[in-house]
């Protein structure tokens, strides 16, 4: 029996580790706004929900974004669905066309990116194009698909992903390198750098 587009897109082997962690907050997502459907809000805010330095907010923080901002757009968006009422919520979300079409795109984009796994960065460039929610939300906050292809080179140094585990490399990077630009610009830097023969 072939597994179904969802359970293909949602399953554990489709993702980097911390993407996956995400995939699996859904249930809670939409537990926490009182409604049986996971739809492509939910999905995303699901990958904005971690900590400040988790893969996405590592991202958009590189695009000049902000993780905080596009959470609070899509919360926003979200609270206008229909809620259930009593134990609805409880049961078993299902995954709405929405989400799977979210899922579908960032697999595209995990395509045209190299890569082998999906990963934070490719959900927030399906939510770039998102008609139901992520255009809107990504126009508000100021976040680009330029800027945010470009904050991933950035964040990446043009590596692709061919582990489920990457992130300890984009944290590396996220919480280590200096922009020297921004430290010379700032008289951060020792000026002895770079005149070794007046130095001697």
């Amino acid at each position: 029996m072939h597994a179904s587009p969802a359970q293909k897109l949602f399953s554990p082997e489709a993702w980097t580790e911390s993407g996956f962690e995400a995939v699996q907050r859904l249930p809670a997502m939409v537990k926490r706004y009182e409604t049986t459907g996971a739809e492509a809000e939910h999905l995303a805010l699901a990958f904005l929900d971690g900590s400040d330095d988790d893969v996405a907010a590592l991202m958009l923080d590189a695009a000049d974004s902000s993780a905080k901002a596009l959470r609070r757009e899509l919360d926003a968006i979200a609270r206008k669905n229909p809620r259930v009422s009593g134990g609805g919520a409880e049961q078993q979300a299902s995954v709405q066309p929405s989400a799977l079409a979210l899922a579908r795109q960032a697999d595209a984009e995990r395509k045209t990116l190299g890569d082998e796994y999906l990963s934070a960065e490719h959900v927030l460039l399906a939510l770039i194009v998102d008609k139901r929610c992520g255009a809107a939300a990504c126009k508000k906050v100021g976040l680009t698909d330029a800027a945010l292809r470009a904050a991933i080179e950035q964040v990446r140094g043009g590596r692709r992903i061919t582990t489920r585990d990457p992130d300890a490399t984009y944290d590396a990077l996220g919480k280590y390198a200096r922009d020297l630009t921004a430290s010379a610009a700032e008289g951060k830097l020792d000026p002895v750098i770079g005149r070794d023969d007046e130095a001697r």
